[in-house]
């Protein structure tokens, strides 16, 4: 996780640049970004950027506020929201000028793949920039993955954002496929 959070931090570090030391950022992630969450959080700080997370469910809350204990926990401010309810991400991208958007759902074994990845993933992903748009976001960040691009990398060339992941499907790979169908 800590190349994502590299990438996310060089990302934010731009958008600020843009947006001035007082910007409100929106940190939409998930419980598997966590490393990644603290990282961009203390970058936050280190900025001086307020910023908000939003609390995906209450289970998540411990994890949350774990890393809410850093520097500069007193500006985080905690809000839900819900990849399949379009309406939940509005109050968290108001009065936001970067949104970094970091979840999508991760699971290897799931009953419904469609149901429980790519609706989540896709919807989601829609979901976050429409509220952003709406709310007049200045810059939205998503967090990519190798997985959107191959899920068997080639030996005779690298790849690049020009590639996508053409193998994966609900059949094979269903987590591959739900981050390239979110990323397209």
């Amino acid at each position: 996780h800590r190349a994502i959070a590299d990438r996310q931090v060089g990302t934010l570090y731009l958008a600020l640049r843009e947006c001035g030391n007082q910007a409100r950022v929106c940190l939409r992630r998930s419980r598997h970004h966590e490393q990644t969450a603290r990282v961009l959080v203390q970058a936050m700080h280190q900025y001086g950027a307020r910023y908000q997370s939003e609390l995906r469910i209450e289970s998540e809350q411990r994890i949350l506020q774990r890393v809410a204990r850093i520097a500069g926990a007193e500006r985080l401010e905690l809000v839900e929201a819900d990849l399949l309810d379009a309406a939940s991400f509005e109050k968290p991208a108001q009065g936001c000028d970067f949104v970094l958007h970091m979840a999508s759902p991760y699971a290897i074994n799931v009953k419904n793949p469609q149901r429980d990845l790519v609706d989540p993933a896709v919807k989601g992903t829609k979901a976050v920039l429409a509220a952003a748009a709406k709310a007049g976001v200045r810059r939205c960040g998503l967090t990519s993955a190798c997985s959107a691009i191959t899920d068997e990398p080639p030996a005779d060339h690298a790849l690049t954002e020009a590639d996508w992941n053409e193998k994966s499907s609900l059949t094979r790979n269903p987590y591959y496929f739900s981050k390239a169908q979110a990323e397209r």
